[in-house]
């Protein structure tokens, strides 16, 4: 047996050429595939945090109403509640005032 090798023909280094890049075409076309799936992939996400960011808008505006009337009603709250601690001290005034004329007349 003989560690030469034989000299390959012109014919064969074309052969051999051929199916290699018959072999990277083929990587090629399998990573072109893989790269198409990729970008619908990433297309869907970004329509979903599209939609995703209308939901956000939508609900920081309701929050943003919704804080607007709390602070609304809590100073109604505390309008009403104001009126109230002096209106009841005007009614205990006004039932004393009674009470000492009703007493200055029968007494």
């Amino acid at each position: 047996m003989s560690s030469e090798r034989t000299p390959l023909t012109y014919s064969q280094l074309r052969q051999n050429q051929y199916d290699m890049i018959q072999e990277q075409d083929a990587g090629l076309e399998a990573i072109s595939r893989a790269l198409g799936r990729t970008k619908k992939i990433g297309l869907a996400i970004g329509s979903e945090i599209d939609d995703h960011n209308i939901l956000i808008d939508d609900i920081h505006t309701k929050a943003e109403k919704v804080d607007y009337q709390l602070k609304k009603e809590d100073a109604h709250v505390n309008k009403v509640s104001m009126k109230a601690s002096t209106g009841g001290l005007w009614l205990t005034a006004v039932l004393l005032l009674i009470a000492i004329i009703v007493l200055a007349v029968f007494f």
